[in-house]
């Protein structure tokens, strides 16, 4: 499985299997709206992959940090990547990570930005302004998430970026809440069926596409055995680059 991260070049990242995930993920809900009745839509995030959600659904998992929301992500991507990439067609499977609007364009100039190519956007809260450059208007987040359009372009400041159809897409955030994501959106667990269909259009558009899966401080997606044997690893490295320097 290849990692493209624009920015850096091709790098290897720890892609956990997904079955390691499985527990966590299983107990993860995630939560969208039905945009004919206004009802809360609620799975989990493991359905979101097998039941095949990804191909009409992004993915935002939001939260605390340092709770393994990037490693899942990836895992997740990967997964997705692997069942719509057919053997025959690719030589080896690949998926997209990436981190701005600048790494996306990157991606399609490389010709990367490919049918059954999943993509995580890690740490990603459009809510945040980023230098000069002000935040992400509702209607850009809407396009960013049209998972299920054939060859979705995105709008406004970012109408350059073409998506591929039915291309998976997960996103990471420190965000607190689905506000903080983005400012138009809403607090969705928390409204009747009439004020979510009240809601602002976009916002609405973006609530439809798009589950939310909240990273609570004390949700363990990723096995403690796993992380300690992970970080035991990143302990080694560090010692081995430290002693070939002295």
């Amino acid at each position: 499985m290849k990692l493209a991260v624009s920015e850096e070049g091709m790098r290897k990242y720890r892609i956990l299997r997904i079955e390691v995930l499985k527990e966590g993920l299983q107990k993860l809900l995630a939560f969208s709206v039905d945009a004919d009745t206004g009802e809360l839509l609620q799975i989990t995030v493991w359905d979101w992959l097998f039941a095949g959600y990804y191909s009409k659904y992004a993915l935002v998992l939001y939260g605390h940090s340092g709770r393994g929301k990037s490693a899942t992500g990836l895992s997740l991507c990967a997964a997705a990547s692997k069942v719509c990439q057919p053997s025959a067609e690719v030589a080896e499977n690949y998926m997209l990570k990436v981190g701005t609007a600048d790494s996306l364009r990157a991606c399609g100039a490389a010709g990367l930005m490919t049918a059954g190519t999943a993509i995580l956007l890690d740490d990603v809260t459009p809510s945040i302004k980023r230098g000069t450059r002000p935040s992400m208007a509702v209607e850009e987040v809407k396009h960013m998430v049209m998972v299920d359009d054939v060859a979705q372009s995105a709008d406004g400041r970012m109408a350059d970026i073409q998506f591929a159809d039915q291309q998976c897409r997960v996103f990471t955030s420190n965000a607190m809440s689905i506000q903080a994501w983005c400012n138009d959106l809403r607090d969705i667990a928390k409204m009747t069926a009439s004020q979510r269909l009240s809601m602002d259009q976009d916002a609405l558009a973006v609530h439809r596409r798009t589950f939310f899966a909240f990273i609570g401080p004390e949700v363990a997606i990723v096995p403690a055995s796993v992380r300690k044997r992970h970080q035991q690893t990143r302990l080694a490295e560090a010692a081995e680059k430290a002693a070939r320097l002295v």
